[in-house]
């Protein structure tokens, strides 16, 4: 599990590597419950808790990291 935050116009997101794992979903649950935005890279987004899966902050990514190039990486 890897975080990164970046600030935009809509103010900072958390950028969560592995957010269905056991800790990546753990931190995705506890940055939500503290009013964070996130963005969740994910294998499967079937995997994540139904208590996150809808939360308007949440922004989810299905992807296989190690298949992506450079240019994909840098768009998350």
């Amino acid at each position: 599990m890897t975080t990164w935050m970046k600030d935009d116009a809509n103010g900072p997101t958390v950028l969560v590597l592995g957010g269905t794992g056991r800790t990546g979903g753990r931190v995705v649950r506890q940055l939500l419950e503290r009013n964070a935005r996130v963005r969740a890279v994910v294998r499967s987004a079937a995997r994540l808790p139904q208590e996150v899966a809808g939360d308007a902050r949440l922004d989810v990514v299905e992807a296989d990291l190690p298949a992506l190039g450079d240019e994909e990486f840098a768009r998350l």
